[in-house]
């Protein structure tokens, strides 16, 4: 095995580099269950949150059938998520649910190829 080996040139200038500096560190904190959680949450900055897509994701005319299918008035259309009622937010919430559900009457029966609906 040393047979094989190759005998580098040993030169003047080599340099060696002086060893890093050593710092101290701090020993990582512990958090409960529930904290970690929490922190968890905060980082995916709510973007599973019902209130960011309907603020953020959906389209004027996504918000106004959402709206409608939940019989909420023009007024509440404007408002922001946070800016709802309780009660319009679960109207909201029962609306998505009936979407889904009509949506899903549909696909399950092949019949939304668009050359039926002409």
């Amino acid at each position: 095995m040393l047979a094989n080996a190759k005998i580098l040139p040993v030169t003047k200038d080599v340099k060696i580099k002086s060893p890093a500096n050593l710092t101290v560190v701090e020993k990582p904190r512990r958090l409960s269950q529930e904290q970690a959680l929490v922190e968890m949450r905060g980082r995916l900055k709510d973007k599973n949150n019902p209130s960011y897509v309907y603020n953020q994701v959906l389209t004027t005319s996504q918000r106004k059938v959402l709206c409608f299918s939940a019989q909420l008035s023009r007024t509440d259309l404007e408002l922001s998520f946070e800016q709802l009622s309780a009660d319009a937010r679960m109207k909201i919430q029962k609306a998505l649910v009936l979407l889904r559900s009509l949506y899903g009457a549909f696909d399950d029966a092949r019949s939304l190829d668009l050359k039926l609906f002409v």
